[in-house]
């Protein structure tokens, strides 16, 4: 999990808004707390890059909640050739 949540204070620093999505697989699905429990723990720790923009939804066999970045402008990294 620290993996995805490095991606997602990278994604969240370059100003895109992140889709974080949980599938549950066979019975999990009977067990949604779960991956409550999951997106909150991820929110809590990109907190300072990110904020909650959609709270959690479920549809089928997917939870995923949409964070936005912190309200930091983005800075554009202008290259010149």
């Amino acid at each position: 999990m620290n993996a995805k949540v490095r991606k997602v204070r990278e994604l969240l620093r370059d100003g895109s808004k992140v889709k974080v999505s949980v599938m549950f697989r066979g019975r999990e699905v009977t067990h949604p707390e779960l991956g409550l429990q999951l997106l909150k723990r991820i929110t809590e720790e990109i907190e300072e890059e990110g904020k909650l923009e959609k709270a959690p939804t479920r549809s089928d066999r997917f939870l995923s909640i949409i964070l936005a970045p912190a309200g930091r402008k983005r800075e554009k990294v202008k290259e010149e050739a």
